[in-house]
C-alpha cells in the first residue's frame, strides 16, 4: 500500500501558532489557524480564489509573507499583519501562454526573492526558472537558467546560507538520462555562477532531489539514482572547512532503495536527520557529526491517512540557531503532528480512515530512538559531574580571596597604625 500524499505550507509563530496554508479542491487559497496548544482555533480561512500556486514563509518580525498567482496571471505578494492580509500585485504573467510550476518565496538578508519555473505550451519540455527580487519599491525580474523536463515538472529546490548565498538544486532531462544539478547565488556580486555542476554520478535516471545547507553553512544534497533495477538512496556534503572544504564529498548512507517520496533533512539539537518514506512506512538516518557519518534508526508503521508533506518555516525560539527545518512529513487534521521533530507538537496516536483513533506502541512513533537517549543520559550525567567541579572550585576560589581579603584588612590595620610611609 502507498500512502497518499498532501501538500501544504506550515508557518509557526513566535508565540507558538500555527498557520497551515493550501489549496482547497476548488482552487481556494484557505489557511487554518491552531493555538500554542496545538488546538485548531481558526478553520478554512479563505485568501483568495482561482488560485494555481502559492509560497509562504514569516520573518524575524514575526510577519508573515505570502505569494501567490491567481489563474488570470496576476501574481499578488501580500503580509500578513495583526491578522489582515495587505495585498499588492507584483507582476502580470502569461497564464494563457506559459505553465507556472514550483513558485517559492526566501528571505535572505531581509530582501524578498521569489523563483518559478515556467513552459510555453508550444514547447513544454523546455522549462525556464526566474527570479524576483525587490530593490527600492520596484521589482526586478532576472532568469536563472533553463532546464529540459517532461511535461510533469520535477519541483527544484532552495536553500540559503549565514551570508545570504543562495544556492538552487533542480533536476533536467539528458538523452536517456535524468540529472542532478547545482547552481548558487552569491549575494557580494549580485550574479549566479555561471557553473551549473552536474552531482549525479552516472547516465541513468536520477530522481527525487533534496538540498539542506545546516546551521553551521555544510550544503547537504540528496537523490536516489537507479542501479540495477533499484532507485538507491544517494548523498553529497559540501563543507567550508576540513580537509575536503569546497570541495563536493560523497559520503556513503546506509542501504536504502525505492524510497517512494521525495527524502528530507532536518536538524534537531546539532543532529542531522534524513527522513524518508517507502511504502507505507516512514523512517530517518541521523547524523551527529553534520553529515561525515550517518546510522541507521528503526521506521515507523503508517496508518492508510493521507500524509502531509510541508513546507515549514519558523520563528519561535529562533535564539536556537542549532534547528533547522525546511520540510517535514506530518498529519495535519483537528491537530497537528510532525514525524520526528522531538521540539514540536506530536501525538502517540494518528486516526485512521474511518476516524477511530489508533494508538501507536511505544516503539512505533520514537522521535528519539534508545541509542540516542542513552547519549542524552550519558551527556546530563557528564553536564552535572562537571558543574559539580564547577562548584566545589568556584567554593575554593571564593575560600582563597576571604583569605586575601583577611590579609589585606591586616596589613591596612597595620599601616593605620604606622602611617603610609614607615620612616626611619
Amino acid at each position: 500500500m502507498n500512502i497518499k500524499i498532501k501538500e501544504s505550507e506550515l508557518i509557526k509563530n513566535s508565540i507558538g501558532e500555527y498557520f497551515n496554508f493550501y489549496i482547497d479542491k476548488t482552487n481556494n487559497l484557505v489557511f487554518n489557524k491552531f493555538n500554542n496548544k496545538n488546538t485548531l482555533s481558526i478553520f478554512l480561512s479563505e485568501i483568495d480564489s482561482n488560485v494555481l500556486d502559492f509560497s509562504v514563509i514569516i520573518d524575524e518580525k514575526d510577519i508573515i509573507h505570502l505569494i501567490y498567482l491567481i489563474k488570470n496571471g496576476d501574481l499578488i505578494y501580500c503580509t500578513y499583519v495583526e491578522e489582515n492580509w495587505m495585498k499588492k500585485l507584483v507582476f502580470k504573467l502569461d497564464t494563457k501562454s506559459n505553465i507556472y510550476k514550483n513558485l517559492t518565496l526566501i528571505i535572505s538578508n531581509n530582501s524578498i526573492n521569489i523563483f518559478y519555473a515556467y513552459a510555453n505550451l508550444v514547447n513544454i519540455n523546455l522549462w525556464n526558472i526566474e527570479q524576483i527580487t525587490k530593490s527600492n519599491t520596484r521589482w526586478e525580474k532576472k532568469k536563472v537558467t533553463s532546464i529540459f523536463s517532461k511535461k510533469i515538472f520535477s519541483p527544484f529546490y532552495i536553500d540559503y546560507d549565514r551570508l545570504g548565498n543562495i544556492h538552487l538544486l533542480l533536476k533536467t532531462n539528458e538523452h536517456n538520462s535524468t540529472h542532478i544539478y547545482y547552481t548558487f547565488y552569491n549575494v557580494f556580486i549580485k550574479k549566479w555562477s555561471e557553473i551549473t555542476e552536474k552531482i549525479s554520478f552516472i547516465d541513468t535516471y536520477n530522481i527525487f532531489p533534496y538540498l539542506f545547507i545546516d546551521s553551521k553553512n555544510n550544503i547537504h544534497i540528496l537523490w536516489s539514482s537507479l542501479e540495477n533495477k533499484d532507485y538507491i538512496l544517494k548523498y553529497k556534503r559540501l563543507s567550508h572547512i576540513g580537509k575536503n572544504k569546497y570541495k563536493w564529498n560523497t559520503v556513503d548512507l546506509p542501504h536504502i532503495n525505492n524510497i517512494t517520496h521525495t527524502p528530507i533533512m532536518i536538524e534537531i539539537n546539532e543532529t542531522l536527520k534524513i527522513i524518508y518514506l517507502k511504502n507505507n512506512k516512514i523512517g530517518y538516518l541521523n547524523s551527529i557529526n553534520y553529515g561525515e557519518s550517518w546510522n541507521f534508526t528503526n521506521k515507523t508503521q503508517l496508518s492508510d491517512l493521507p500524509i502531509d508533506f510541508i513546507k515549514y518555516s519558523s520563528n519561535f525560539q529562533k535564539k536556537y540557531s542549532n534547528k533547522k527545518i525546511n520540510h517535514i512529513y506530518g498529519i495535519i487534521d483537528e491537530n497537528i503532528s510532525l514525524f520526528f521533530n522531538e521540539n514540536d507538537f506530536y501525538k502517540n496516536s494518528i486516526i485512521d480512515s474511518n476516524n477511530k483513533t489508533t494508538k501507536l506502541q511505544q516503539n512505533k512513533l520514537n522521535f528519539i530512538d534508545k541509542n540516542e537517549f542513552i547519549e542524552l543520559k550519558k551527556t546530563i550525567s557528564e553536564i552535572k559531574k562537571t558543574s559539580q567541579e564547577i562548584f566545589t572550585i568556584s567554593d575554593n576560589i571564593l575560600s582563597e580571596i576571604n583569605i586575601i581579603k583577611e590579609k589585606i584588612k591586616n596589613i591596612d590595620k597595620q599601616k593605620s597604625k604606622k602611617g603610609f610611609f614607615n620612616f626611619k
